[in-house]
């Protein structure tokens, strides 16, 4: 780990490292090579999104981060944060690791609990995200009132900001934190993903359904939902709809709709995935005709 550091001390400068959105680069990182990565799956794969819908989704969510990540070089902010010589050890790494993790996901989570709580936060902020249609895609985790992304914000960096833990361990926290977010509303059961650990779709899609009692509030880890009580296992598989079944108006419906399908069987039969087994566009009927609670 070291000589990356003294790469990147080299290369890329002190100053830059130093600089207090810093971070944004490797989120602007992940945001563009998951999203892409999904969507080329989306589009050519399960046909899950329409070419033009995912395209309107980059559209609308890549140039916010975009303006943000050329702020890193022409924002004229005096402050920097002191930039260390040296890397951080195997335990100081993975501590402050966990401790990012572990404590952003408990502020997220009682952050995101609040917001169904009250009915003004709801009615006003956080009903916006519960527009999306279901099942979910990669980008639906971005669609959200401004207040509640700055909300999320927030409770996911207040702790690496305020303890300033080495670059390294913000730079490697969000990435990850950016990417866990993003599957969890991937709209896949992805193969092999630790589900026992981060969020995952088929346990976030409960949270999108139309029922009284909201599930799993988590979208970093999965253990502030078991530690209150709010945790609920995968949907059952879905029921697929037929594109034209679509336009005459037909969709799935109940829990039995949003289970979403598993990657790696998708891939493989992708010369033969069948026409009549599209799943429902995340953009059909935006904002969703049947907004979730």
């Amino acid at each position: 780990m070291q000589s990356l550091w003294d790469f990147l001390l080299r290369h890329v400068g002190a100053d830059l490292l130093g600089h207090p959105l810093l971070f944004t680069a490797p989120i602007l990182t992940t945001v563009v090579l998951a999203g892409v990565g999904f969507s080329l799956v989306d589009v050519f794969v399960t046909r899950h999104v329409a070419l033009k819908d995912a395209a309107l989704y980059m559209a609308i969510t890549l140039p916010g981060y975009v303006v943000v990540f050329a702020l890193l070089k022409w924002l004229p902010l005096a402050a920097r944060a002191p930039v260390p010589i040296h890397a951080p050890g195997a335990f100081e790494f993975l501590r402050d690791m966990a401790l990012c993790l572990l404590i952003g996901d408990f502020l997220s989570y009682w952050w995101h609990r609040l917001e169904h709580r009250s009915r003004a936060i709801f009615r006003h902020v956080h009903r916006v995200h519960h527009q999306v249609a279901r099942p979910l895609s990669v980008w639906s985790g971005f669609y959200v009132h401004p207040v509640e992304s700055a909300c999320v914000f927030v409770a996911f960096y207040l702790y690496p900001f305020l303890v300033g833990v080495h670059p390294l361990v913000f730079a490697a926290y969000a990435s990850l934190n950016t990417f866990v977010t993003m599957v969890t509303h991937c709209g896949y059961d992805i193969p092999g993903y630790p589900k026992w650990l981060f969020a995952s779709a088929p346990m976030h899609e409960h949270h999108h359904e139309r029922t009284k009692k909201a599930w799993n509030y988590c979208v970093l880890l999965t253990l502030s939902d078991r530690l209150f009580g709010t945790f609920k296992g995968e949907a059952p598989p879905p029921v697929h709809v037929s594109a034209s079944d679509r336009q005459n108006g037909q969709r799935a419906t109940g829990p039995s709709q949003v289970r979403p399908p598993a990657v790696l069987p998708l891939l493989l039969a992708a010369t033969t995935w069948p026409g009549n087994t599209r799943l429902p566009s995340p953009l059909s009927g935006h904002p969703c005709r049947q907004p979730s609670r």
